[in-house]
């Protein structure tokens, strides 16, 4: 007895290249439109996930700013050691009053009445500079009894006038 058996043809897919004995069998166009639809929507997905985590990142970064602007701004009261002595007002271009006593190891509060900024500086320790309207303290814990002089640092306001004397008793 004759085998009368005939094997069907084999087709190629002309775009993977597969043929007989490679699993690959006839793709319609509805098969290669599917699979182009679920490559788009896998890249729409990791592109939206990629999205996602850059918005967060970036609410992040916002929101470390703005709780460092608000520690510049607000930044935590710290406790001076010395004595609360004497007011300092300063104005254009005077220290009121110019001429002050105080205990040793004194913190003297400096108010600036003026319309620009100034600070105050005795024997090498500077304050703050206060911006018009503004005050802050000049904590002279340290300081040897003595007499110093007293002047405004910002440039040219020493020579304008703003000096004074301090005696450190």
């Amino acid at each position: 007895m004759t085998d009368t058996t005939t094997e069907a043809p084999t087709t190629v897919d002309e775009t993977t290249g597969g043929g007989a004995g490679s699993g690959a069998g006839t793709r319609t166009p509805a098969d290669r439109v599917r699979e182009r639809s679920e490559s788009i929507a896998i890249f729409a997905a990791v592109f939206a996930a990629i999205g996602v985590l850059t918005a967060l990142f970036a609410v992040g970064l916002a929101v470390r700013a703005v709780q460092r602007a608000d520690s510049i701004e607000n930044p935590p009261a710290v406790e001076a050691a010395g004595t609360t002595g004497p007011e300092l007002t300063l104005t254009e271009f005077k220290i009121t009053p110019n001429e002050i006593s105080v205990p040793a190891d004194s913190i003297i509060t400096i108010v600036n009445d003026g319309t620009v900024a100034h600070d105050v500086s005795v024997d090498g320790i500077t304050s703050d500079r206060v911006d018009a309207g503004g005050s802050t303290i000049l904590d002279l814990t340290g300081v040897e009894p003595g007499t110093y002089d007293m002047i405004c640092t910002v440039t040219g306001h020493k020579d304008s006038g703003m000096t004074g004397t301090i005696t450190v008793t």
